[in-house]
């Protein structure tokens, strides 16, 4: 397997963030793929939409990478999210933490919150012509604001610390080898995705993007990454991202 992610790593003290300093400079030179940029200290960090990154300074790890990957069609982008998913579904299983991917790539243990994920592409006709990824992974955090409303990190599960150059090293490993697989085997990378995903096959509650509330059971999702979900009425329902909501009571 050829590494791609990481051969080359810019490290900072101190970043607004690293997935808009990647996109900075790839308006005015191309980065070699896999570039990677890190920063102990992510001051505005971002997530989807206006969803912001919190991160405690020396804590946990934030960075972002921009890959080329041109096998990859437009409307098979889900992809990306399949394998940086599962690469760090991965790493926390070799922890000896079980987590599961919250549609489309939260990544949570217990219910709660432990990594985020932002993927930014740009298209060059049917085809991905670049993706900026950014990752935001708690290690060692212990003290959340009280306006997130589900957080955990590796030492809430754990009680104890692990080196961010370790936890670096073995996720890079890992988004690797899922990264090859969109390559050569996409049909294992979705059904991989699928057996992870939080929920699946639970009869869960959901509160869809008019504000109604509904019971349902989430079956997997489709050819254009739409979460599929059974309702009480045996119906099956496809929605898109921001189209629905999960009820996580606390």
């Amino acid at each position: 397997m050829e590494k791609v992610i990481g051969l080359r790593i810019l490290s900072f003290p101190e970043l607004p963030s690293t997935n808009q300093y990647l996109k900075e400079v790839s308006e005015k030179e191309k980065p070699q793929e896999g570039a990677l940029v890190i920063t102990l200290n992510q001051t505005q960090g971002r997530g989807f939409g206006q969803n912001q990154w919190h991160s405690q300074a020396n804590k946990n790890l934030t960075f972002s990478f921009i890959l080329y990957p041109k096998h990859i069609k437009a409307t098979d982008q889900m992809m990306l999210n399949y394998f940086v998913s599962l690469a760090i579904v991965d790493f926390l299983d070799s922890l000896q933490i079980k987590a599961s991917i919250k549609w489309p790539n939260d990544i949570y243990v217990y219910d709660k919150k432990i990594s985020g994920i932002l993927i930014e592409n740009t298209i060059a006709g049917e085809f991905l012509h670049s993706s900026i990824i950014g990752i935001g992974l708690n290690i060692q955090e212990q003290t959340f604001p009280e306006s997130l409303p589900n957080p955990i990190s590796v030492f809430d599960i754990k009680h104890k610390n692990f080196d961010l150059n370790y936890c670096l090293t073995q996720l890079l490993e890992n988004l690797n080898q899922r990264y090859f697989q969109t390559q050569f085997d996409k049909e294992k990378l979705k059904s991989s995705y699928t057996e992870k995903m939080y929920k699946i096959l639970v009869e869960s509650e959901f509160i869809r993007e008019d504000k109604t509330q509904f019971e349902g059971v989430i079956l997997g999702v489709d050819a254009d990454g739409k979460l599929i979900v059974r309702n009480k009425n045996q119906e099956i329902e496809l929605f898109g991202f921001k189209e629905i909501e999960y009820l996580i009571h606390p």
